[in-house]
């Protein structure tokens, strides 16, 4: 988070790592908040290079603050589910 500090609201785990549980096979949902999308390229970068040190697949959401507000009007199950599961990390 470091190297975008200004740009990122928030890093939330989600999915089977949030809830407890995962299994041997389950990936690692990650959701980015950013203030700016231009960023999400690099964002995707930085979290893949994680993947070595945690031997588990990283799956990327990055989402531009006001469309996650806009999703979170128009009730998409993705945004109740991270907001009811959800760990911010970051």
């Amino acid at each position: 988070k470091e190297e975008f500090k200004d740009k990122i609201e928030n890093i939330i785990l989600f999915g089977s790592y949030a809830r407890g549980n995962y299994s041997e096979n389950s990936d690692i949902d990650i959701l980015v908040i950013v203030d700016d999308d231009r960023i999400e390229k690099e964002v995707r970068r930085v979290a893949y290079s994680f993947i070595p040190d945690v031997g588990r697949l990283i799956s990327v959401k990055v989402i531009e603050k006001n469309a996650f507000k806009t999703m979170k009007k128009m009730g998409f199950s993705l945004v109740y589910s991270i907001e009811k599961e959800g760990i911010s990390i970051g």
